[in-house]
């Protein structure tokens, strides 16, 4: 759905908006920080900006676990 794809380019714009960020400081992105740049999203679809950040805090974990 849009919202959900706007969710991961506005994470990923975020991550990238002040040099790149460190997999540290990118774990501290809210969903609140997600969607409030998005202005307008239904709040309906508000789970999607949840959505992104969890797809990251998951992807690190992943990372993680294959790094121990």
């Amino acid at each position: 759905c849009a919202p959900a794809i706007a969710s991961t380019y506005m994470f990923s714009e975020i991550v990238l908006e002040k040099g790149r960020m460190t997999i540290k400081e990118a774990l501290k992105i809210t969903p609140k920080n997600i969607i409030e740049p998005l202005k307008g999203v239904p709040s309906r679809k508000i789970h999607c900006s949840v959505m992104a950040h969890q797809a990251f805090r998951q992807a690190v974990n992943n990372l993680r676990g294959l790094a121990s």
